[in-house]
């Protein structure tokens, strides 16, 4: 994740950044900002983030945020945070 957060920071939208394991050559990837943009106040980009094995190409976007101490942190992970207090909330007022 840190060269997610470090790509967050230096790298332009549309900017790629990409890296070989130094234990498995054959494993490499990209981490790509897509896109920047504001959402009440706080600033988020997206990333889509790509790892190569002999085997196989694993994508996956993330959006991140600055929290209140501007560090990054996954968006992502929060919106499936409250999506599930959401569905958890309105299953205990349909059993109620």
């Amino acid at each position: 994740m840190n060269l997610v957060l470090a790509s967050l920071d230096n790298t332009e939208d549309n900017g790629t950044q990409s890296w070989t394991s130094i234990q498995d050559t054959n494993i490499t990837g990209e981490i790509k900002v897509t896109e920047s943009f504001t959402r009440k106040e706080i600033k988020c980009r997206t990333v889509k983030q790509k790892i190569n094995t002999n085997e196989q190409e694993i994508v996956s976007p993330m959006v991140m945020r600055r929290d209140s101490e501007s560090d990054w942190e996954n968006f992502n992970n929060l919106i499936l945070f409250f999506f599930f207090i959401n569905i958890t909330i309105t299953l205990k007022l349909i059993i109620s």
